[in-house]
């Protein structure tokens, strides 16, 4: 014996479904939180609770987000490096990252500072580890090398010396 499909119960959401889908499409890319919506909903006479809310509206939550784009280098070209904070305060402690472009290869060192001296010293570090120099070196906008960008006009920084103490 087959159970015939049941249909879906009445909500208090059910009359204003139309006003959410509405705001969803004119909000788009956009995204409306649920409390938004709730919100203008309860000023419209919905008197129900932001779950049923959430649960209606999950479906529509689209991510658009770009897709991510390898960039490729041809090997011996390029190397990313830069300071990750591992832990930050009074005994801070701070991963130097070097990364080849070709490869994807990483070089790991700790250090407890990020002053010019030890950059230099960990990228000297790096390319002994990779056994080569590569053409490039890029950097994100280190503090450690970079004091002010554009300075002194588009594309001219003020740069960071290479004698710089615990304070920068």
């Amino acid at each position: 014996m087959r159970y015939a499909r049941r249909l879906p119960r009445p909500t208090k959401l059910d009359p204003f479904k139309a006003y959410v889908l509405e705001r969803i499409d004119a909000a788009r890319p956009h995204w409306i939180p649920a409390a938004g919506l709730h919100r203008e909903l309860r000023e419209r006479g919905y008197a129900g609770g932001v779950t049923q809310l959430k649960m209606m509206i999950a479906p529509y939550k689209r991510s658009d987000q770009d897709p991510v784009v390898r960039f490729e280098t041809a090997p011996g070209q390029q190397m990313q490096a830069d300071f990750k904070h591992v832990r930050r305060g009074r005994q801070a402690l701070m991963a130097f990252v070097a990364t080849l472009g070709y490869s994807r290869a990483s070089y790991v060192r700790f250090t407890t500072d990020e002053t010019a001296a030890t950059l230099c010293s960990c990228i000297r570090d790096a390319l002994l580890y990779f056994g080569g120099v590569p053409a490039h070196v890029l950097f994100d906008n280190a503090s450690t090398i970079v004091v002010e960008r554009d300075a002194y006009g588009d594309g001219r920084h003020r740069w960071r010396p290479l004698v710089a103490g615990p304070g920068r």
